[in-house]
């Protein structure tokens, strides 16, 4: 507001998602698992299903509602579309069952570039009527967003490309750029010197997407840092990228 493959199913326990506080009386929770946490839509396959399921004792109600996904200038942004067809959009799950949403495009497009869009489950809070006056609820409702992500025409090309400037006494801009043509996802990143014995300079978990095209910037505190240092950077992509001349005073 999201670097590994997606080739294999998610699951999540999502807890707390409906209180309510008043004097003299109970919290009310609700929790669900839902899988997977991320949808791929292709020509091979144009239909993907998601298994919402109620753990609770209560039954419960969520709203599908779908976005158009981009990124500018390092920010998300969402718009509400209809390219999708989900369903069903509005889903009442009893006590201790599931509910399978069905999701795919409502006309086939695919274009050089995946394409990213937003699912936002929402919960339906039920009406909940004060005992006396002085009963006080306050209503906090579950959203879960899960991306969903349209193959490009062409075969998927993953390409990050990583700028480093380093100023004196002051944190390192780090500058990640997809030039690839689907989707990156960076959560764990190292960087180290290149060349003989590796000397790690920082360590950073950070959890975010990149859409084709897309860029993102962090500021790294990179120690022992010297002008000209060439730079490994390593991503749970399992690749490492060689920056030639990273830092730069």
């Amino acid at each position: 507001m999201m670097i590994m493959r997606y080739g294999m199913w998610f699951f999540v326990k999502v807890f707390v998602a409906c209180l309510l506080l008043w004097v003299k009386s109970p919290a009310y929770a609700s929790s669900i698992d839902i899988s997977p946490l991320m949808i791929a839509l292709s020509l091979q396959h144009p239909i993907q299903t998601v298994t919402i399921n109620n753990l609770d004792d209560k039954p419960l109600t969520v709203e599908v509602k779908q976005y158009r996904w981009t990124q500018q200038q390092g920010q998300d942004h969402y718009e509400e579309t209809k390219d999708l067809l989900i369903s069903p959009p509005l889903i009442q799950i009893p006590a201790h069952q599931q509910q399978t949403l069905r999701i795919g495009m409502r006309v086939p497009k695919f274009s050089e570039n995946e394409l990213g869009y937003r699912l936002f489950i929402k919960e339906i809070a039920p009406h909940i009527a004060k005992k006396s006056k002085d009963t006080l609820a306050l209503q906090m409702t579950l959203q879960v967003s899960l991306p969903v992500f349209v193959a490009a025409i062409h075969e998927p090309i993953q390409k990050l490309q990583i700028n480093i400037k380093k100023q004196k006494n002051n944190p390192a801009d780090v500058t990640f750029t997809n030039l690839g043509n689907t989707h990156v996802r960076v959560q764990h990143i190292i960087f180290k010197t290149a060349g003989g014995t590796p000397n790690v300079l920082a360590t950073r978990d950070a959890l975010f997407y990149l859409l084709p095209g897309a860029h993102h910037k962090e500021l790294v505190s990179l120690k022992q840092a010297e002008a000209g240092s060439d730079v490994i950077v390593e991503t749970d992509l399992g690749t490492e990228t060689v920056i030639n001349n990273a830092i730069i005073k």
